[in-house]
C-alpha cells in the first residue's frame, strides 16, 4: 500500500510539473558595485547591497524572469509588468535585456564560468535619472 502511494505521489508531481513547466533558479548574484552617471553631470561610485543587491535569474518553462531580492518577496521584472528577453546563450554566458514600464532598461551578462554578472542600467525613473554599470559575484 505504501508503495502504491509513493508511485501515485511521484506520478502526480511529475504530471503537474510537466503541465506547468519546470521552474528553476539559473544563477544568483549579489553585492553589485560600479559607477553611475547622473543627469546632473556627476559621476559617482554606486552600489546595491543587502537584499537590493541580489539579482536572481529564474526560468519557468520557456520564460525567464529576474528577481531583485529573494523570491517570493523580492521584486520581479515580470511581476511589475516588465519583460525579460534572452539575447544570447553561448559557452555558459547568458545575456538578457530587461525592460520595466516605469523607465528602467537593463542589460545583463551572466558568466556562469567565472561566476560573475555585469549589469548595464539606464534609468529614467524620476527622481533618479542615471546610466550605470555594475559588476556582481554569482553562485
Amino acid at each position: 500500500m505504501k508503495l502504491v502511494k509513493t508511485i501515485l505521489s511521484t506520478a502526480i508531481i511529475f504530471f503537474v510539473s510537466y503541465a506547468t513547466g519546470f521552474s528553476e533558479t539559473i544563477v544568483e548574484c549579489s553585492n553589485l558595485v560600479g559607477k553611475a552617471y547622473y543627469q546632473n553631470g556627476e559621476w559617482k561610485e554606486d552600489s546595491y547591497s543587502g537584499k537590493r543587491g541580489i539579482r536572481i535569474l529564474h526560468k519557468s518553462g520557456k520564460d525567464f524572469d529576474i528577481f531583485y531580492g529573494q523570491p517570493p518577496n523580492g521584486k520581479s521584472v515580470r511581476k511589475y509588468g516588465g519583460n525579460v528577453y534572452p539575447l544570447m546563450e553561448q559557452n555558459n554566458i547568458l545575456q538578457f535585456l530587461a525592460t520595466d514600464p516605469a523607465g528602467l532598461l537593463e542589460l545583463y551578462l551572466f558568466d556562469l564560468n567565472k561566476k560573475t554578472m555585469t549589469l548595464s542600467q539606464q534609468s529614467r525613473m524620476t527622481p533618479i535619472v542615471k546610466t550605470a554599470t555594475y559588476v556582481g559575484k554569482c553562485r
